[in-house]
């Protein structure tokens, strides 16, 4: 049986999920395992339902809300109930998956500090060792296998270099860095073309419209993709993946792009390090536009084996759980 909610209106998603799912799980049931994921209460909905507590009860991570970013101008601070909510979820839970090293290691991180911020008497530190005890990271299981691969003619040197950034129309996804980093290349009068790909959800950052106004004249192709064809036959055609991200606890486009043929170029934080080798990660901005000048300039570096190449491999999990 799969319960899902639509994939908006998240802080109400983590308030109210619990209760909604309580309603929706049948009172006759012959489960014997729980699988949900971090934005539902398990210790809520264990307490609506306690005839689930019996089942082997698995949560998985696909974000942590003590790392989350805060949107710059929304709130003051963090409101770490949320955080605490998921942490409350890990204690009723039997295993926890989170889907990279980074998310298990910010949320513990982020977990201890909210314990510590409570008073002397209230903190529970021991929280952390069972939690860490029961946890593992099982990457995004992305099917490598199933996604395109480009064909071994290398595309022509004369063809200027084609520059991808696919990922969510939102703040947290870095498009301000992203633009000022292709404004910067303009600068550069060397030529390129660009693809901005992405699902947006409710109101979309108004640098997207400057930018396809400033950019016009070096846009290959904007917006969603209709089908995952369509999709993948940008990605077969371009040659660099940007990632400007301000959050990212996995990074499923940038392995779908990778698995595609495109070179990574992702900033040294977050989940990328895992996964993206030294030479593909920059610390700057600067950093960023002075390797797209570079291949700019130099398209067969990329085109014929000169660059490194990454290999899409997300099948190694690691933790302390044992096998779920």
């Amino acid at each position: 049986l799969l319960l899902t909610l639509p994939a908006k209106k998240w802080k109400w998603r983590i308030r109210t999920s619990s209760a909604i799912f309580a309603e929706k799980i049948p009172q006759a049931h012959g489960f014997s395992s729980l699988f949900c994921s971090s934005m539902l209460n398990l210790s809520e909905l264990i307490s609506f339902r306690p005839d689930l507590l019996s089942c082997k009860k698995i949560i998985y991570f696909h974000e942590n809300q003590f790392e989350y970013p805060i949107q710059p101008g929304a709130e003051k601070e963090r409101d770490v109930q949320f955080g605490w909510s998921q942490a409350v979820s890990c204690m009723a839970a039997d295993k926890i998956l989170f889907n990279s090293k980074y998310n298990l290691e910010s949320f513990l991180a982020g977990l201890t500090k909210c314990i510590k911020l409570m008073p002397k008497e209230q903190q529970s530190l021991s929280m952390i060792e069972k939690i860490r005890n029961k946890s593992q990271v099982l990457y995004y299981p992305l099917k490598i296998d199933t996604i395109p691969k480009r064909g071994v003619t290398p595309s022509s040197d004369d063809k200027p270099i084609h520059i991808v950034w696919n990922h969510r129309w939102e703040w947290d996804k870095g498009p301000t860095e992203f633009f000022k980093a292709l404004q910067l290349l303009e600068e550069s009068q060397l030529p390129y073309t660009v693809s901005v790909l992405g699902e947006s959800f409710g109101e979309v950052p108004d640098v997207f419209e400057k930018a396809k106004i400033q950019f016009a004249n070096r846009i290959k192709q904007w917006g969603y993709c209709a089908s995952k064809e369509e999709y993948f036959s940008v990605l077969l055609d371009a040659d660099i993946v940007v990632s400007t991200a301000q959050h990212e606890f996995f990074g499923v486009s940038i392995v779908e792009a990778i698995a595609c043929g495109c070179f990574p170029l992702c900033p040294n934080r977050l989940v990328f390090p895992e996964y993206i080798p030294k030479e593909n990660l920059y610390n700057t901005i600067d950093q960023l536009v002075k390797q797209l000048r570079y291949y700019c300039r130099y398209p067969s570096k990329l085109r014929k084996g000169g660059a490194t190449r990454v290999k899409a491999d997300n099948s190694k999990s690691t933790g302390t759980a044992g096998a779920i």
